[in-house]
């Protein structure tokens, strides 16, 4: 099969804008396993892209990531934000075996991380299982405690068929480096979600009466898919950020 031959420039804006684009799982997944494979060029500007804006939906993915981050940073002995928090850090004694030195420093790359926490069980119930919740934790405590991802700017938290209430109960986010001035959170819903009843449990959420984490230092905070109360509530645990709903 024939490539066409676009030039670098409009095929690099033509992979940024596939690859930011509001993906299923699968196909984000396919993307990742496909787009490297056309030839050099695409796969050399295809680890470009995805390594400074990085999307992850899976452990799998996340502890690549986070090997290769570890594995292009540099040690560090800035103290943790976490230890404000009075929490002990643990990092996971298993040892990964060593790769060749990647093109670019994952560590230094990353500009935008967006993580998707979808609840397993299809649609809200009273208790959720969603396994990214630890997954989110882990590595937002890993960012701060090893001083990693210096140039990341904003953080993206996608949530499918998952309660409102979780982001306020995320421990991990108060490990969230002050270097972050873009928070987004949105919510949807997988197929077969009745609109009526999406709205019904966005205008039922409660204010939160626990509230376990805070940032002074998000500036902008994008709201979607939330209520009222969720927003009011966005605006305590960020004081100093400005409020866009979508």
């Amino acid at each position: 099969m024939m490539i066409p031959q676009l030039p670098t420039e409009i095929l690099q804006h033509v992979l940024e804008a596939l690859w930011q684009m509001p993906l299923t799982t699968q196909a984000r997944t396919t993307l990742m396993t496909t787009l490297p494979l056309v030839n050099s060029t695409w796969a050399d500007l295809f680890d470009m892209i995805s390594t400074k804006n990085v999307y992850i939906m899976s452990p799998a993915i996340e502890e690549h990531f986070l090997h290769s981050v570890r594995a292009s940073a540099q040690p560090s002995s800035k103290p943790s934000r976490r230890n404000r928090f009075c929490r002990l850090f643990r990092w996971p004694g298993k040892r990964m075996a060593s790769n060749p030195p990647p093109k670019r420093s994952a560590n230094l790359a990353c500009q935008t991380l967006t993580i998707q926490i979808a609840n397993p069980a299809i649609h809200p119930h009273l208790r959720p299982h969603m396994p990214m919740t630890n997954i989110f934790d882990e590595l937002l405590e890993n960012i701060d405690a090893h001083s990693l991802l210096p140039n990341l700017h904003a953080l993206s938290i996608e949530y499918v068929d998952a309660p409102f209430e979780d982001v306020f109960l995320r421990m991990g986010l108060a490990a969230l480096p002050e270097h972050v001035s873009d928070l987004a959170v949105s919510w949807s819903y997988s197929d077969g979600m009745p609109p009526w009843l999406a709205t019904a449990l966005r205008e039922k959420q409660k204010p939160q009466r626990t509230l376990r984490w805070a940032s002074q230092s998000v500036q902008r905070v994008s709201v979607s898919g939330a209520g009222e109360n969720v927003v009011k509530d966005l605006r305590r645990v960020c004081p100093n950020a400005k409020i866009s709903v979508n």
